[in-house]
């Protein structure tokens, strides 16, 4: 669903650039996808391949790259699963107008 290698060249410092990238390179049938699963129900259905997609892409478990000190400083996020759980949850948002 995610299109991880254009997020890795684009070279984002924050959630904002993240989504803004993500959202940017969804499919017409992923976005339906969105617009008719619940929040919690998207978050779950991702967590597991996109969601390890996100984790690994973005390095995430990297402790000392750029997207995971932003997490832990910005949103006191430490967690790589969490992160992934956000970012997910705020494609979810910008899809529906909501973020």
């Amino acid at each position: 669903m995610f299109n991880i290698e254009m997020v890795r060249k684009m070279n984002p410092i924050d959630l904002g650039q993240i989504v803004s990238i993500l959202v940017g390179e969804l499919i017409e049938e992923d976005k339906a996808f969105i617009l008719e699963t619940g929040e919690n129900a998207f978050v779950e259905e991702t967590h597991l391949h996109s969601g390890m997609a996100l984790r690994n892409g973005l390095r995430l478990w990297d402790k000392r790259g750029v997207i995971p000190t932003w997490f832990r400083e910005t949103l006191k996020i430490k967690h790589p699963d969490e992160m992934s759980g956000v970012i997910t949850r705020e494609v979810w948002r910008k899809v529906r107008g909501l973020g």
